[in-house]
Order: C-alpha cells, then sequence, then structure tokens
C-alpha cells in the first residue's frame, strides 16, 4: 500500500494557531510540519499507551483511555 499526503481542514483555536506560529518562528519550520509532526507524535503515544495491550488485558474489548478515565472520576468521588 502507498500512502500519499492528504489535504484535511482543521478547526483549531486562534490561541494555538499563535502558539504553532511562535514555535514555528523559533524552529524556522512551517505550521503544517509542526502539526503533521504533533500527529505523528500523539499516534505513536497512543500506541504505545495502550491500544495494543498484553496480558491480562488483551481480550477485554475496552478503550483503555476510556477505562482510566471513567476509574479516574470515581476517584474523585
Amino acid at each position: 500500500i502507498q500512502y500519499r499526503n492528504m489535504r484535511t481542514i482543521v478547526d483549531i483555536p486562534e490561541e494555538k494557531i499563535k502558539e504553532l506560529d511562535e514555535l514555528g518562528k523559533k524552529e524556522n519550520q512551517p505550521r503544517a510540519v509542526l502539526i503533521r509532526e504533533a500527529i505523528g507524535e500523539y499516534l505513536h503515544r497512543r500506541k504505545e499507551n495502550g491500544l495494543e495491550v498484553f496480558g491480562l488485558w488483551k481480550d477485554k474489548k475496552i478503550d483503555s483511555l476510556k477505562f482510566e478515565r471513567k476509574i479516574r472520576k470515581d476517584w474523585e468521588k
């Protein structure tokens, strides 16, 4: 399978755009490069943190992030 770049429309709050632009100036990188890098890091982190599960949890059909948020809410009670 060969993948190619695809354009998409994403709503990003103005404050985040300003932060991206400031970072882009510091690193001499266009906003698009920073966004692609951020998406790549996010997907990598999600993969490392529970989307590929081994051991006792491997047969459970739940989203680990949703489960974690639920039990943390229980702690607040």
